[in-house]
Protein backbone atom coordinates (compact mmCIF):
# COMPACT_ATOMS: atom_id res chain seq x y z
CA UNK A 1 0.00 0.00 0.00
CA UNK A 2 2.56 2.36 1.54
CA UNK A 3 4.78 1.51 -2.34
CA UNK A 4 1.93 2.27 -4.14
CA UNK A 5 1.32 5.47 -2.19
CA UNK A 6 4.75 6.64 -3.14
CA UNK A 7 5.12 5.46 -6.13
CA UNK A 8 1.77 6.94 -8.06
CA UNK A 9 2.90 10.33 -6.39
CA UNK A 10 6.46 10.02 -8.23
CA UNK A 11 4.48 8.71 -11.52
CA UNK A 12 2.23 12.17 -11.13
CA UNK A 13 4.79 14.06 -10.49
CA UNK A 14 6.16 12.91 -13.16
CA UNK A 15 3.10 13.43 -15.90
CA UNK A 16 2.88 16.86 -14.62
CA UNK A 17 6.38 18.13 -15.15
CA UNK A 18 5.78 16.89 -19.00
CA UNK A 19 2.43 18.53 -19.16
CA UNK A 20 4.15 21.26 -18.16
CA UNK A 21 7.18 20.88 -20.75
CA UNK A 22 4.46 20.28 -23.66
CA UNK A 23 2.95 23.46 -23.24
CA UNK A 24 5.88 25.46 -25.29
CA UNK A 25 4.79 22.37 -27.90
CA UNK A 26 2.91 23.87 -30.75
CA UNK A 27 -0.68 23.31 -30.74
CA UNK A 28 -0.97 20.55 -33.54
CA UNK A 29 1.98 18.61 -32.02
CA UNK A 30 0.85 19.03 -28.85
CA UNK A 31 -2.16 17.13 -28.39
CA UNK A 32 -0.92 13.49 -28.36
CA UNK A 33 1.55 13.98 -25.41
CA UNK A 34 -0.81 16.35 -23.18
CA UNK A 35 -3.36 13.53 -23.94
CA UNK A 36 -0.96 10.69 -22.79
CA UNK A 37 0.09 12.99 -19.48
CA UNK A 38 -3.70 13.88 -18.31
CA UNK A 39 -4.20 9.82 -18.37
CA UNK A 40 -1.34 9.17 -16.57
CA UNK A 41 -2.37 11.72 -13.95
CA UNK A 42 -5.31 10.28 -13.96
CA UNK A 43 -4.07 7.37 -13.65
CA UNK A 44 -1.81 7.55 -10.85
CA UNK A 45 -4.38 9.65 -8.53
CA UNK A 46 -7.16 6.57 -8.92
CA UNK A 47 -3.62 4.32 -7.74
CA UNK A 48 -3.23 6.93 -5.03
CA UNK A 49 -6.98 6.78 -3.95
CA UNK A 50 -7.59 3.78 -3.61
CA UNK A 51 -3.88 2.54 -1.59
CA UNK A 52 -5.21 5.68 0.77
CA UNK A 53 -8.38 3.44 0.97
CA UNK A 54 -7.31 0.40 1.41
CA UNK A 55 -4.43 2.07 4.26
CA UNK A 56 -7.28 3.85 5.95
CA UNK A 57 -8.49 1.72 9.65
CA UNK A 58 -5.32 -0.54 9.73
CA UNK A 59 -2.15 -0.61 11.89
CA UNK A 60 0.18 0.43 9.07
CA UNK A 61 2.50 2.41 11.25
CA UNK A 62 4.73 -0.86 12.23
CA UNK A 63 4.09 -1.72 8.91
CA UNK A 64 5.79 1.04 7.44
CA UNK A 65 9.21 0.72 9.11
CA UNK A 66 9.57 -2.63 8.68
CA UNK A 67 8.76 -2.31 4.90
CA UNK A 68 11.63 1.49 4.65
CA UNK A 69 14.07 -0.75 6.51
CA UNK A 70 13.20 -4.55 4.20
CA UNK A 71 13.31 -2.24 0.98
CA UNK A 72 15.90 0.81 1.59
CA UNK A 73 17.86 -0.21 -1.26
CA UNK A 74 14.71 -0.45 -3.53
CA UNK A 75 13.34 2.90 -2.77
CA UNK A 76 17.00 4.38 -3.42
CA UNK A 77 16.74 2.95 -6.71
CA UNK A 78 13.38 4.48 -7.07
CA UNK A 79 13.81 8.02 -6.08
CA UNK A 80 17.52 7.89 -8.19
CA UNK A 81 15.35 6.57 -11.44
CA UNK A 82 12.49 9.74 -10.70
CA UNK A 83 15.44 11.93 -10.36
CA UNK A 84 16.97 11.00 -13.44
CA UNK A 85 13.73 11.21 -15.61
CA UNK A 86 13.20 14.99 -14.57
CA UNK A 87 16.99 15.61 -15.25
CA UNK A 88 16.39 13.47 -18.54
CA UNK A 89 13.81 15.66 -19.43
CA UNK A 90 14.82 18.51 -18.95
CA UNK A 91 17.91 18.15 -20.65
CA UNK A 92 16.64 16.56 -23.85
CA UNK A 93 16.78 19.58 -25.99
CA UNK A 94 20.23 20.44 -25.08
CA UNK A 95 21.99 17.31 -25.51
CA UNK A 96 19.52 15.07 -28.22
CA UNK A 97 17.30 12.85 -27.93
CA UNK A 98 20.33 10.56 -28.91
CA UNK A 99 22.82 11.20 -26.21
CA UNK A 100 20.10 11.71 -23.55
CA UNK A 101 18.49 8.83 -23.99
CA UNK A 102 21.78 6.21 -23.84
CA UNK A 103 23.03 8.13 -21.01
CA UNK A 104 19.94 7.88 -19.40
CA UNK A 105 19.22 4.41 -19.81
CA UNK A 106 22.91 3.49 -19.00
CA UNK A 107 22.55 5.58 -15.93
CA UNK A 108 19.50 3.85 -15.07
CA UNK A 109 20.72 0.28 -15.49
CA UNK A 110 23.91 0.81 -13.26
CA UNK A 111 21.79 2.01 -10.20
CA UNK A 112 19.12 -0.93 -11.17
CA UNK A 113 22.36 -3.75 -11.10
CA UNK A 114 24.06 -1.21 -8.23
CA UNK A 115 25.02 -4.59 -6.33
CA UNK A 116 26.24 -6.68 -9.66
CA UNK A 117 28.56 -4.31 -11.14
CA UNK A 118 31.41 -5.83 -13.00
CA UNK A 119 32.97 -5.53 -16.67
CA UNK A 120 30.65 -7.81 -18.66
CA UNK A 121 28.03 -6.57 -17.16
CA UNK A 122 28.47 -2.63 -17.93
CA UNK A 123 29.93 -3.63 -21.50
CA UNK A 124 26.61 -5.70 -21.63
CA UNK A 125 24.34 -2.83 -20.41
CA UNK A 126 26.14 -0.37 -22.98
CA UNK A 127 25.19 -2.57 -26.09
CA UNK A 128 21.67 -2.75 -24.95
CA UNK A 129 21.67 1.08 -24.41
CA UNK A 130 22.88 1.63 -27.91
CA UNK A 131 20.18 -1.01 -29.53
CA UNK A 132 17.16 0.50 -27.61
CA UNK A 133 18.20 3.76 -28.50
CA UNK A 134 18.54 2.98 -31.85
CA UNK A 135 15.50 1.60 -32.22
CA UNK A 136 13.48 4.28 -30.52
CA UNK A 137 15.45 6.63 -32.51
CA UNK A 138 14.13 4.60 -35.94
CA UNK A 139 10.52 4.06 -34.81
CA UNK A 140 9.60 7.37 -33.91
CA UNK A 141 11.73 9.17 -36.00
CA UNK A 142 11.78 6.77 -39.32
CA UNK A 143 8.17 5.05 -38.92
CA UNK A 144 5.82 7.35 -36.79
CA UNK A 145 7.58 10.90 -37.81
CA UNK A 146 7.67 12.34 -34.12
CA UNK A 147 10.25 14.73 -34.05
CA UNK A 148 12.98 14.00 -31.98
CA UNK A 149 15.72 16.82 -30.75
CA UNK A 150 19.08 17.05 -31.96
CA UNK A 151 21.92 17.72 -30.00
CA UNK A 152 25.81 18.37 -30.56
CA UNK A 153 26.22 15.09 -31.32
CA UNK A 154 23.21 13.85 -33.10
Amino acid sequence: MIKDIIGSGGIFLFFAFAFYLSQDYPSEAAFYPRAICILGMILSMIVFVRSLIALRGRKESQKIMDLYSEHKKNIFKVGSTLILIVIYAAFMVRLGYVTSTALFLYVVSLIIAAEDINISLAVRNIIITVAITGVLYYLFGEIVGVYLPGGFLF
